[in-house]
């Protein structure tokens, strides 16, 4: 049974994901990518099978609950495929906020070195000047000391007046000599700094060199990588459409049942049953991994220029003749409170309307269910927690990180629905709040373009 599956399924999410500091120490993401492409892999293969089967029984009248049987495991097949693209996108995405980083970082490093190999080269500069410097005036002090030849202590002493004399001018002498030791001196010590800063350019040159091509490998690796998530992304719109075609056959031969009759019965039985398991595997991820607070997102204002409301926030969808329909998880009042909203057009399709997500936040989950279709849960800290369902396609991924007013993904009908529209909702700390209370301004209308 699904419902059964789903709660396996999840009990399984949780072991792995408990697990997952050690497998990931074990296991790369390269492997972790060829085991979700060997199990999409059999999922294929395994929807191939069922096709096989629903071939057989769809033109045969007396075959018609096997036929609907094999679509629903087909649809179940293609379910798990598609939350297998979804994990492989995951995964990728991850590898591309690596790489991202990692490129942020080069890029930093490559700036650093290049300031830093400019700074040298002017040192160098001006360390040969000096080294010409001193080379030109030792070689004029040598070439006239050559001229003038040796001159002895006892020439020294014949042509001087008196001892005195004798005495100053051997200084004279002696300090001379000194000078010229000392410039010798200097100009080896220039030479040697001068070689130095020369070896040290060279290797921040060859590090500077090393660095770009590690950034050109990493960026081809960014290119591929995003590439993979857009042809990953297609293919799940793709599956998405597939699966859609299979619901509306089960919805068509649904609606033409007797509603008394025992197939009737157990099909609504079984669509109830997958929807209380996935209301159970949102909650749970929420209450999991969902952040906790007092539920007040505060002003985020964003680059946009949507009415926001009292609570910080602005309506998903944008544009006019926005309707609401408010209503329960059982399409009931509770109490005085609805706990879900509808959002769609009074006039012509919403099908590919922009959704915007409310507030900053992390999308917590961005992923495919038969009965729901595409849903992207998004937390805005403080315990508050939004969903929006049945996307055409989605924008962001699981662990995005998004603003207020970025498009998080485009209205449609995908899962078990009538027509177009976006299943909005709102928790916080975990429980279902009345959304119109978050989407109200200070005079208690709904923020524009909200229509009662």
């Amino acid at each position: 049974m699904k419902s059964s599956k789903k709660i396996i399924s999840l009990l399984l999410a949780v072991i792995i994901a408990l697990s997952l500091p050690l497998y990931s120490f074990a296991v790369s993401k390269e492997e972790i990518q060829a085991d979700l492409e060997a199990e999409i892999a059999k999922k294929e293969q395994e929807i191939a099978n069922y096709q096989q089967k629903i071939d057989a029984f769809k033109n045969d009248a007396s075959k018609q609950e096997e036929y609907i049987d094999e679509l629903q495991k087909q649809i179940d097949a293609y379910d798990d495929e598609i939350n297998l693209l979804n994990q492989q996108i995951d995964e990728l995405n991850a590898k591309i906020s690596t790489l991202d980083k990692e490129i942020q970082e080069y890029e930093a490093k490559i700036s650093k070195l290049e300031a830093e190999i400019a700074d040298i080269d002017n040192q160098i500069k001006e360390k040969q000047e000096e080294v010409d410097a001193t080379y030109e005036l030792l070689s004029e002090r040598l070439c006239a000391a050559y001229m003038a030849g040796e001159t002895s202590e006892l020439e020294i002493f014949l042509s001087a007046k008196d001892f005195s004399e004798f005495l100053e001018r051997s200084e004279l002498i002696y300090q001379v000599s000194k000078h010229d030791t000392a410039i010798v001196a200097d100009l080896k010590e220039s030479i040697t700094t001068l070689n130095k800063m020369i070896k040290d350019l060279d290797e921040k040159r060859a590090d500077l060199e090393e660095s770009k091509i590690v950034l050109d490998n990493q960026r081809a690796q960014l290119d591929s990588s995003r590439a993979t998530v857009k042809q990953s992304k297609a293919t799940v719109d793709q599956k998405v459409a597939q699966i859609q075609s299979k619901i509306d056959k089960v919805n068509s031969y649904i609606g033409s049942l007797n509603k008394q009759s025992s197939q009737y019965q157990k099909l609504i039985a079984k669509a109830d049953a997958e929807k209380a398991a996935f209301k159970i595997e949102i909650d749970n991820l929420v209450n999991n991994i969902g952040s906790s607070g007092d539920g007040q997102i505060g002003s985020t204002a964003g680059n946009h220029n949507f009415e926001t409301s009292t609570k910080g926030i602005i309506c998903p969808l944008q544009g006019s003749k926005v309707a609401i329909r408010e209503y329960s998880w059982n399409h009931a009042k509770r109490g005085n409170h609805n706990v879900a909203m509808d959002l769609g057009s009074y006039s012509g399709s919403s099908m590919g309307r922009s959704i915007y997500s409310i507030a900053d936040g992390k999308v917590l989950k961005a992923a495919y269910n038969s009965y729901n279709g595409n849903y992207i849960l998004i937390d805005h800290g403080s315990g508050v927690v939004t969903y929006y369902g049945h996307c055409s396609s989605m924008a962001v991924s699981t662990g995005a990180t998004v603003k207020q007013g970025q498009v998080i993904g485009y209205v449609g009908a995908t899962g078990y629905v009538t027509g177009p529209h976006l299943h909005f909702e709102i928790r916080v700390n975990g429980k279902q709040v009345t959304p119109e209370n978050y989407l109200k301004n200070a005079s208690g209308a709904f923020i524009s373009p909200l229509v009662a």
